[in-house]
């Protein structure tokens, strides 16, 4: 590695947790758009700075053609929508300037860290986070308000966040980050939260029986697992639906069958009938406009649109959120690659680490694009300290 590329990989390090710090830690919700918009970029610059300064010292870079086609249609199909979509582009765009970045970083190997991390660099990190999680949490108790996070959106999300430090924290052996986590289940109040929690000593526990099904056929690449989980929250939201959920409904959180999950199954049902509905989103989806276009964009709730006895809301699974946004063949291109880069981590030392956050992304929108995304990767990428990790590369190792 030269110099230069030495520089530009302790650059890119400081860039990638300043910025997991900023807007998963540190900034309100309603301020991280502007941090978003900062990293990308910075992200770019540092792309076009890697590529002159290979060029520059005569290493050649190198891209599969399989990569490269994937790249260059996901490009033209983001065009074609730009041009033919009556709804916003604002959401399709970040997501392919985010997946841009992560295949940079991570991907193509230009986010190399030790498996050492004792300096005071991330020491610092380490101990910021859990800083601001217990002044969070402090401040919510004194207020006597739900121990939800200032980064995110809802206690679901807080949630999401948490369990992401919690992994990682398992990875560099952080004990009392481990334990600030595993003590807010019981006060954030998220059920998502407590399930990817008890899955991840599950997987962990039944470890050999896990890989032994990850070496299945259906299970071996990523995409056909996310193809399965599409099938499966199709039929498994029908069978809630008509179902489970017929009778006995309980309010909310008072019971596994109860108006929330009623309300989750609903919209993945209307989100493929819109699918099978709409032509159109074979091209292009609703992108941001998708809460106008389902009548559930007014603050008042009583305002929204009903169906099967439930206020309607956008789906809550984040393939289909995907897809219903920015339509079948950009989400399928963008999936394929999503799962290209998962693929390279998709390990038996990996695998508490990939399958409760996938199971919970059934559950939850947003979680495999943008930020999120690029935590949950940034964990895997990690090795496991103190411990040799075999990442078993699926892709042949690139440098870009």
């Amino acid at each position: 590695m030269s110099r230069n590329t030495e520089m530009l990989n302790r650059f890119n390090v400081f860039i990638i947790f300043s910025y997991i710090l900023l807007v998963f830690f540190l900034l309100p919700v309603e301020h991280q758009k502007i941090a978003d918009i900062i990293f990308i970029y910075i992200s770019l610059i540092l792309l076009c700075l890697t590529w002159y300064f290979k060029e520059k010292n005569g290493q050649e870079v190198l891209f599969k053609r399989s990569d490269l086609l994937l790249l260059v249609f996901l490009v033209i199909t983001y065009a074609l929508i730009l041009l033919i979509s009556e709804y916003s582009v604002t959401y399709i765009t970040s997501n392919l300037l985010f997946l841009i970045i992560i295949i940079y970083y991570f991907y193509r190997d230009n986010f190399r860290i030790n498996e050492d991390r004792n300096s005071i660099f991330y020491i610092c990190i380490y101990w910021i986070m859990c800083l601001s999680l217990l002044f969070q949490f402090y401040l919510r108790l004194r207020n006597n308000e739900g121990w939800y996070l200032i980064t995110t959106w809802d206690k679901n999300y807080s949630g999401v966040v948490l369990f992401l430090f919690f992994l990682y924290c398992d990875k560099n052996n952080y004990k009392l980050g481990k334990l600030i986590v595993l003590i807010s289940t019981l006060f954030v109040g998220s059920r998502g939260f407590i399930l990817m929690i008890l899955s991840f000593y599950i997987i962990k526990a039944f470890k050999r029986i896990v890989f032994k099904i990850q070496n299945t056929f259906l299970f071996r690449k990523m995409f056909r697992v996310f193809i399965m989980m599409l099938v499966f929250i199709y039929y498994f939201s029908l069978l809630w639906v008509n179902n489970i959920s017929a009778t006995n409904v309980k309010p909310y959180q008072e019971g596994i069958n109860d108006t929330s999950n009623r309300m989750r199954f609903v919209a993945n049902i209307k989100a493929f009938e819109l699918i099978k509905e709409n032509r159109s989103i074979l091209f292009y989806g609703y992108d941001n406009d998708l809460k106008k276009q389902l009548g559930i964009d007014s603050d008042d709730y009583s305002k929204h649109t009903r169906v099967a006895g439930v206020r309607l809301v956008q789906t809550h699974n984040s393939l289909l959120s995907i897809i219903i946004k920015m339509g079948i063949l950009f989400s399928i291109l963008y999936l394929l690659l999503v799962a290209r880069i998962i693929d390279k981590y998709y390990t038996k030392e990996n695998a508490e680490y990939i399958f409760p956050y996938l199971i919970n992304s059934m559950i939850m929108h947003s979680m495999l694009n943008t930020s999120l995304l690029l935590f949950w990767i940034l964990i895997l990428h990690i090795p496991k300290k103190n411990v040799k990790l075999r990442l078993l590369l699926k892709q042949e190792k690139l440098s870009s």
